[in-house]
């Protein structure tokens, strides 16, 4: 077994760990795999840690006490302090909805359970997980939990092996291959989210550092650097190759936790790359690296809700980058470093350090039961939050004529007798689309009560005739229903083809329209409607918690899309004569967008989608412009949009 020492080259590989981490995080340069950073940091703690344990158990000297007492002083009050630092923030800055989830987030932090929390409410790489400030608190969760169990897994091996390096290195490498075993099929056949977050597929990437421990030193020169030269290149190949999209942990982990591991291996002599890693300023971001580590998520997290929820730009990262490193820093000097020193009764320590973790969690979860402290707050910004609740299916009125993935048997929930319904005597018209389509489906409805109205609408199915070739799912049937089967019994008066059009498909809108044209009376295209970074109700509560006179919601509009894509649908029509409406300047008069209805109520409950409300404001205006106005010619939009309503270039976001 080897003896502990100290080696600045392994504060060093901590260096590149939490920098990796950093990185990728805040999209500072071309790390798509800096996640990995953390099984490195698996490593060195299985190595450092079972190192200490193991030297205890050979002299004899281990005690439990001992060692949750270094553990609560190396761990707990930095944790502890960014938990409820998190707390406080969130407490200024975040609407009920989001602070009730920080809430029972930090609870599940200071009680070492983050991953389960996590496991249960989102996935790493989730869109939903980019706002959650404590995310990164799963890997401090899994190594928690390795603590409690370990020690106890090194004591008895030790004494059934009678502290024999040989067995307890093959206990160690029976645990390793059962474990990397396990995170391989749970990736393949099971859920990836245990294989991420759980310590059972994670086990294997702290044990390897520990195996370390009982083998012998790498002998010789030439070996050494050959073994730390594919250490390092393996670890920077993972930061490089591996994204987001790579099947992970599994077999993919093995680059970076075996070149880890190849790095930390003690040997005989050194080598040219311990000594770069041994270099003064990584070894000075290695001894802060848990405090960066810590710190530099919910910095980034806070400016993203604080602002248009988008990633900052390049120098606003930097910015923020530079102030988890000065807040970092801060932290290793007096709170890091006090307790580490701190001596006195292992006994108390240990059991202030549990009291604090109880205070702490009852803090959050006060937070998350409370619904996020709602009475903080004015009783208008929890108004608005509320229609950020809002759902295309929960305000469309006629629900099987939408179908979404809430629809376990897809095209069969779509109820025909229901949703395609032709009434003699009166105008049939049938509205077909994905999602921006089936927001208008009830205020079309109320605004033209004469009108009877048909609708085929499906999730992220865009109203266009699909290829022969074309995968078949719930949207190419339904639109092989329609094309084929509805359109041409010549039923319908007029046809709406509704969708979240992009400059890039009205081209195949086209097509479609010349495709359908002859076998309808009229047919009506709504163009795509403008859009937010976050969602709209979130943005005036925030804006209005800000004060800034609505200059969030300017800043968090994506008009040039919009407008582009108005554009391009509007120039493909024009030729066809086709009537086609603008939402967007419909919505949108001398370079703003309206954001609420004279009633105050937002006219999107989400960055895109229509509510109740704006959609009728959009219908009723589309009405006065002669939209299913009998034996009408298209309106002025149809084939030309005002000029009055375009806004310049420059001055869209």
């Amino acid at each position: 077994m080897t003896p502990i020492t100290y080696r600045p080259d392994i504060d060093g590989l901590r260096a590149l760990a939490v920098l990796s981490v950093v990185l990728f995080h805040y999209q500072l340069g071309p790390v798509p795999g800096g996640f990995v950073g953390v099984d490195v940091f698996f490593v060195i703690s299985g190595y450092l840690i079972t190192a200490i344990i193991a030297g205890e158990i050979g002299r004899g000297s281990f005690s439990f006490t001992g060692f949750y007492d270094r553990r609560v002083r190396r761990i707990l009050p930095a944790a502890l302090v960014v938990v409820l630092a998190s707390l406080v923030a969130g407490y200024f800055i975040l609407l009920p909805t989001a602070y009730t989830t920080l809430g029972a987030s930090a609870g599940y932090s200071a009680a070492g359970l983050a991953n389960f929390y996590f496991l249960w409410n989102t996935g790493y790489f989730d869109a939903s997980a980019e706002m959650q400030p404590m995310l990164h608190m799963w890997s401090l969760a899994v190594e928690e939990q390795f603590y409690l169990v370990w020690p106890v897994i090194l004591l008895v091996v030790a004494r059934l092996s009678s502290n024999s390096p040989r067995i307890i290195a093959g206990a160690l490498a029976a645990i390793i291959l059962a474990s990397f075993a396990t995170s391989v099929a749970i990736l393949e056949v099971g859920d990836p989210k245990i294989g991420f977050y759980m310590l059972h597929s994670r086990a294997w990437e702290l044990a390897l550092g520990a195996l370390l421990v009982f083998l012998p030193r790498i002998p010789g020169r030439v070996f050494a650097e050959v073994l730390s030269l594919l250490g390092l290149g393996l670890v920077v190949a993972a930061f490089f190759l591996l994204d987001a999209e790579s099947k992970f942990p599994g077999a993919n982990a093995a680059y970076p936790v075996v070149g880890a591991a190849l790095l930390v291996w003690p040997r005989e002599q050194g080598t040219w790359i311990a000594r770069l890693l041994a270099l003064p300023p990584l070894v000075f971001i290695g001894r802060i690296s848990f405090s960066l580590y810590l710190y530099h998520w919910p910095v980034l997290v806070f400016y993203r809700l604080y602002g248009t929820g988008e990633q900052p730009g390049t120098r606003e990262a930097l910015w923020l980058a530079l102030a988890s490193l000065v807040l970092a820093v801060l932290s290793w000097r007096f709170i890091e470093q006090p307790f580490r020193r701190r001596r006195g009764r292992k006994g108390v320590n240990v059991a202030v350090g549990s009291t604090a973790i109880v205070a702490v969690a009852a803090c959050g979860l006060a937070v998350a039961t409370s619904g996020g402290l709602p009475a903080r707050l004015p009783p208008e910004l929890r108004k608005l939050e509320h229609y950020a609740a809002e759902t295309v299916t929960s305000q469309n009125g006629r629900n099987d004529c939408f179908i979404t993935s809430l629809h376990k048997r897809g095209v069969r929930d779509f109820s025909e007798d229901e949703c395609v319904d032709i009434r003699p005597g009166r105008r049939n018209v049938l509205l077909v689309g994905d999602s921006h389509a089936a927001h208008y489906g009830k205020a079309l409805r109320d605004v033209y009560p004469e009108v009877e109205f048909s609708q085929v609408t499906a999730s992220g199915c865009r109203p266009v005739v699909q290829s022969p070739d074309a995968k078949k799912n719930t949207c190419t049937r339904l639109l092989d229903k329609v094309f084929s089967e509805y359109i041409p019994r010549g039923d319908f008066d007029a046809v709406i083809l509704a969708g979240r059009w992009s400059a890039g498909n009205s081209a195949r809108l086209a097509k479609t329209v010349e495709q359908i044209a002859p076998q309808v009376g009229e047919v009506i295209v709504f163009g795509p409607v403008p859009e937010y970074t976050s969602e709209l109700p979130v943005l005036l509560a925030r804006s209005a918690l800000r004060k800034d006179n609505g200059a969030l919601v300017d800043e968090a509009r994506l008009y040039a899309q919009a407008e582009k894509a108005t554009q391009a649908v509007s120039g493909r029509m024009q030729p066809l004569g086709v009537s086609f409406y603008a939402p967007f300047d419909a919505m949108c008069e001398q370079g703003r967008c309206v954001a609420t209805t004279a009633a105050g109520v937002p006219v999107q409950f989400d960055k895109a989608h229509l509510s109740y409300e704006g959609a009728r404001l959009v219908i009723e205006r589309f009405r006065s412009q002669g939209l299913l106005a009998s034996g009408a010619a298209a309106p002025a939009g149809a084939s030309q949009r005002p000029a009055a309503t375009a806004q310049p270039a420059a001055s869209r976001k």
